[in-house]
Formats: C-alpha cells, sequence, structure tokens
C-alpha cells in the first residue's frame, strides 16, 4: 500500500444580506493510500471515501452562515481533492474512471 499527500484550499462561504462571498481560507493537507494490486475501482472508492471524510472533519457548518453554503463549500472541497489525487498518481485507467464519474455526476445534477 502506497500514500499520497494531497493539500487543499477550502474556502468558506459566509452570507451577507443573502449573498454569498468567500469569507477565508483554509489550508490542510490529506493523505490517500492506494494499492496498485487492488482494483482501480477499488482504490477510486477509496480515494472518494478519504476525501469526503477529511472534508468533512476539516469544514465545519459553523464556518458558514447557512447549510446550503456549507454543503457546497463541503462538495467543492470534495471534489479538489479527488481531482487533485487522481491528477496526482497519473494512473490512466483511475483518470479515465475518475473522467467518467464526473461526466456522470454533471450528468445527474442538470436532470435534477
Amino acid at each position: 500500500m502506497n500514500t499520497l499527500k494531497v493539500t487543499a484550499v477550502a474556502l468558506f462561504l459566509g452570507a451577507l444580506s443573502g449573498v454569498s462571498h468567500a469569507s477565508g481560507e483554509k489550508t490542510f493537507e490529506t493523505k490517500f493510500t492506494y494499492d496498485p494490486l487492488i482494483s482501480v475501482e477499488e482504490n477510486y472508492a477509496q480515494i472518494e471515501k478519504t476525501a469526503t471524510r477529511s472534508c468533512g472533519r476539516e469544514l465545519r457548518l459553523r464556518d458558514t452562515a447557512y447549510y446550503q453554503a456549507y454543503r457546497r463549500a463541503k462538495q467543492k472541497c470534495r471534489t479538489h481533492l479527488i481531482d487533485a489525487a487522481v491528477d496526482a498518481l497519473d494512473w490512466p485507467e483511475l483518470s479515465a474512471l475518475h473522467a467518467r464519474d464526473a461526466k456522470e455526476t454533471i450528468t445527474t445534477a442538470l436532470l435534477q
């Protein structure tokens, strides 16, 4: 099993008269583990799980003025971490899976 460290910048959103704005940045480092002996899908699932956990731990609801801003900030953080981990690994099969997953996520969001 190998490790990869990724630094993330999380933008915390606040509200002023109902308008969101960036109220600060927080930088943190996340350590991803990957194993070339298991499937690409299993590695990708582990990267997603680590990013979700890391962003949930680093971002707090109190850092935002309301829950929707918190959810958006957490999703942006998660997306940033996954993108950075996949780019840093430079593993073509993992990159292809990530691109397919991102396309499905965008399509699902547009349909909602």
